[in-house]
């Protein structure tokens, strides 16, 4: 675990090697210039998790587990709002969700689609639509999914699991939405202490078409 540490100007970017005294530190990489990081003294304790994450984990544990390989996501998303999730929105290429819960606000951060600096794809509706639909067929892992969406032109999407819709923003102020389905799913069966919910769901409503603004 790494935390916040005041920088050596004349330097950059530094962190403590393992054997060194506290007060001493080394460069740390090229790629990481917009923070200064060191390590943990040792015998410190990492702060316990909170309470928002630990029942986001807890979600998407069982989200994974019994989400459907075709159309798996409204399922993925009422699990989510069924243990107090809003909202989630995603930054592209930075790979940032922010989970707005009952709970708190949770931010994941995931590996970078890229890195330094880059052309922004222009918004491409039709290509973004393709990728929609290849996820939906189970067709594309969910990195591929962001990656393909990103190629489009999304900077970032929004999910509002309240209403059930998402929408797509360019970086020109472009907009793409598309609703998801509700569905049902079914309570978990509890046998002793393990809890079974890899359960099966059912769809309630159909696909609404696509709307772009």
């Amino acid at each position: 675990m790494v935390i916040p540490c005041k920088p050596d100007e004349r330097r950059g970017l530094w962190m403590r090697a393992p054997s060194q005294p506290k007060d001493f530190c080394r460069p740390r990489s090229q790629a990481a210039t917009l923070m200064h990081v060191c390590e943990l003294p040792s015998g410190t304790k990492e702060p316990a998790m909170s309470e928002a994450i630990a029942n986001l984990q807890a979600a998407q544990g069982r989200a994974i587990a019994s989400r459907p390989r075709v159309g798996g996501f409204p399922y993925l998303a009422e699990t989510l709002r069924s243990s107090g999730v809003t909202r989630n929105v995603w930054q592209l290429p930075a790979c940032q969700s922010l989970y707005l819960t009952e709970l708190g606000a949770v931010i994941q951060q995931g590996t970078p689609l890229a890195s330094g600096n880059f052309d922004v794809p222009r918004f491409d509706q039709h290509a973004l639509a393709t990728a929609l639909r290849t996820d939906q067929a189970g067709e594309s892992s969910f990195p591929q999914f962001l990656s393909a969406i990103w190629h489009a032109g999304v900077i970032r999407y929004d999910v509002d699991l309240v209403e059930r819709f998402v929408t797509y923003y360019g970086a020109e102020g472009e907009s793409y939405v598309e609703r998801y389905p509700a569905v049902t799913l079914q309570a978990p069966l509890m046998t002793g202490s393990q809890d079974h919910r890899e359960s099966r769901t059912r769809i309630v409503s159909p696909f609404r078409k696509l709307r772009s603004s």
